[in-house]
């Protein structure tokens, strides 16, 4: 195994190719994955046989430190970011897809949609609830409760 120390300033030339080259080596034999010789401690690969990163702790490989755990991950394939499993954790019993966003919430957001109240959605723009549609599929725009299909209130002096 080479000395990564080197080469050092007052290595002679023929020395200093000698120890580039074994320094080299030992760099390629990392990445070969037939051998475990020359794999510096705390070396960190991803082991696709298990779906994990593995840390080298310098004489075999072992799950990566708390530092780096997912420690929500469970057998289900349910996941949990910052703690364990429980109500609310992310969970995925399949593909996950973008066909439905449920909000919740029922304060006006600084941006975004919210639920404004029973069966009925806000969207919200600098923390004020805008445009609202009932459980009836009406809509408002100014007003959470809209009498019409499209039901457009603006504010007193306003054209």
């Amino acid at each position: 195994m080479a000395n990564w120390s080197n080469p050092l300033l007052t290595s002679t030339y023929t020395n200093f190719l000698t120890e580039v080259k074994d320094r080299d080596t030992d760099l390629a034999l990392q990445f070969d994955g037939t051998t475990s010789s020359n794999i510096p401690t705390s070396a960190i690969r991803w082991n696709s046989s298990v779906n994990r990163w593995q840390k080298w702790n310098g004489s075999a490989w072992g799950e990566l430190t708390s530092t780096y755990a997912l420690t929500g991950l469970s057998t289900t394939g349910n996941a949990s970011i910052g703690g364990t499993l429980g109500s609310g954790a992310i969970t995925s019993t399949g593909s996950v897809t973008g066909t439905a966003l449920i909000p919740s919430g029922s304060s006006a957001p600084t941006n975004g949609l919210y639920l404004a109240g029973t069966n009925t959605i806000g969207l919200a723009t600098s923390s004020t609830g805008r445009v609202f549609i009932d459980a009836a599929g009406e809509m408002g725009i100014g007003t959470a409760t809209p009498g019409t299909a499209l039901d457009v209130v603006t504010p007193a002096g306003s054209a």
